[in-house]
């Protein structure tokens, strides 16, 4: 399924409550989302027989030149006569009003919904046999050239088996007894530990969006590998997907939204920073004074890189936003900081309330700490660029 189809499958479901995401928030760290996973003949023109070609008989011509000699006549073959050919009856169709139902739209929308689904799986199906191809690779050049590990240990493509034991270890300590020391632990080693996938590999989450589905590797067992770290640029950002590690029997046991491998494909650290210059989250709206000194521009690619970008330029034309733009704003000298801004107002959808909810699943693709706003094209105008 591409990007754009899927996110039209949300544009139904968008408006319900997306748990554990607060506009541009962040989590709780003890919430964890529940997972639940012939042609007739016509009339024919007679048309002549085709005439037999004579040849000439050289030593006839000859006799005929004789008076006394009287050439043979030929006797006449009757030609064959066609035969006409009765043209079928048309039969009468049978009408009806109102052919097609409701049903039978229902019908054809799932059936193109379930094509779209099966394309999407096949295409990340793809993508993990090339990831397995390299991963193959490098194993070989290891093998072959005894290449160096980096100074933590890791093979140069390969996950790191110890962080893996810790993460495992981890995951057995109760949840009411997870602190900020568990949480720091967690986050430091679980990009660069080796996993497995599940089957399928992506699920719908209970906010509806995609996430792809990741489980502690067996014991003494072969297992293909996956590592969150190399996964990000192979296919997670490119697909718009987040993480979900171990979910089972309707729990897991840590998400990983689109955001928050954003923050690390840039930082290399889920760890969200103490100083940045983006703004303070405030929900509700706000309006900007007249004689604010407002500095605008556009994001560089380290606050929304292109991969992003794609991603939530699909989302927003899945919701109705027939030409998405970003720019970002810097009101420090007021003390408030930087904000994205994107080109949605409420005006643009059916309620309020789906505008808000539409604004609250926007923070979904972006960091954690990030602030954005939405303004009407001509608040800025010459400022938004295309996303």
């Amino acid at each position: 399924m591409g990007l754009l189809d899927f996110f039209k499958k949300l544009k139904n479901d968008i408006t319900n409550p997306i748990n554990n995401r607060e506009q541009g928030g962040a989590h709780d760290k003890d919430e964890r989302p529940a997972f639940n996973q012939a042609r007739p003949v016509s009339d024919r023109n007679d048309e002549p027989a085709p005439q037999e070609k004579v040849v000439p008989n050289p030593v006839e011509e000859q006799l005929i030149e004789q008076e006394d000699y009287v050439a043979p006549d030929t006797p006449e073959v009757p030609l064959t006569e066609d035969i006409p050919l009765e043209e079928p009856e048309d039969l009468p169709l049978t009408t009806h009003d109102n052919v097609q139902t409701i049903q039978d739209k229902e019908a054809l929308l799932q059936q193109a919904l379930e094509e779209e689904q099966a394309l999407l799986e096949e295409q990340l199906a793809l993508q993990a046999e090339q990831h397995k191809h390299r991963q193959t690779r490098a194993r070989d050049a290891e093998a072959d050239e005894q290449t160096t590990q980096h100074a933590d240990g890791d093979p140069s493509y390969l996950g790191n088996l110890e962080h893996t034991a810790l993460i495992d270890q981890l995951l057995r300590v109760p949840r009411d007894e997870r602190d900020d020391e568990w949480v720091g632990k967690f986050l430091s080693h679980v990009a660069t530990a080796s996993f497995v996938c599940g089957d399928p590999q992506v699920i719908q989450g209970p906010d509806n969006f995609p996430y792809f589905q990741i489980f502690i590797p067996e014991a003494n067992k072969p297992f293909q590998c996956y590592v969150l770290e190399h996964m990000l640029d192979d296919f997670l950002l490119e697909n718009g997907l987040g993480v979900a590690l171990e979910p089972k029997d309707g729990q897991v046991e840590w998400v990983l939204t689109y955001g928050d491998l954003l923050h690390y494909s840039v930082h290399r650290t889920f760890a969200i920073p103490k100083e940045h210059q983006f703004g303070k989250v405030k929900e509700g709206d706000e309006v900007i004074q007249q004689d604010e000194q407002i500095l605008v521009g556009a994001p560089s690619t380290a606050i929304l890189p292109t991969a992003a970008r794609a991603v939530i330029k699909s989302f927003l034309q899945a919701q109705g936003v027939a030409d998405p733009k970003v720019c970002i704003i810097d009101r420090s000298q007021h003390g408030k900081g930087q904000d994205l801004v994107f080109n949605i107002v409420p005006e643009q959808f059916e309620s309020q309330a789906h505008y808000r909810a539409i604004m609250q699943a926007l923070g979904w693709f972006i960091p954690r700490y990030y602030s954005y706003i939405g303004a009407q094209d001509h608040a800025f105008e010459g400022h938004f660029l295309p996303l």
